[in-house]
């Protein structure tokens, strides 16, 4: 909760950066270019929620490979990638084949890491 204030109060600087930042733009075109930076500011420093199929798991290295649905939060299509996995997370409940249920955060390299994932629950 306190990370969404501190970024809905960065917003206005977010703003008035990316509009000063494209004097050659017009400001409508400035002030559309700085939302969709500042949205995706939001994204990628939050939690970002997905599913998929696991199809490898490198414990060696802790990293999955996930074909995953779109994650439209990102803006990205579904595809087929090797994600990094925290430290914190426990991968000894997921198996290839497993349908999983994760997010997934930018970590400070400029990567994206999972930070929670589980198997889809079969209600």
């Amino acid at each position: 909760m306190t990370l969404r204030y501190l970024v809905i109060g960065l917003m206005p600087l977010v703003f008035a950066t990316a509009v000063s930042a494209h004097p050659a733009v017009s400001g409508r075109q400035s002030l559309e270019n700085a939302a969709t930076g500042a949205l995706r500011l939001i994204h990628e420093s939050g939690d970002n929620h997905a599913t998929g199929k696991v199809n490898s798991i490198d414990q060696a290295s802790h990293k999955v490979n996930i074909s995953h649905k779109a994650i439209k939060s990102l803006g990205w299509p579904a595809m087929t990638m090797d994600f990094a996995v925290a430290s914190s997370v426990d991968l000894s409940s997921i198996k290839p084949g497993t349908e999983v249920e994760f997010s997934i955060e930018k970590n400070k390299a400029g990567g994206f890491e999972i930070h929670s994932i589980k198997p889809v629950s079969t209600k």
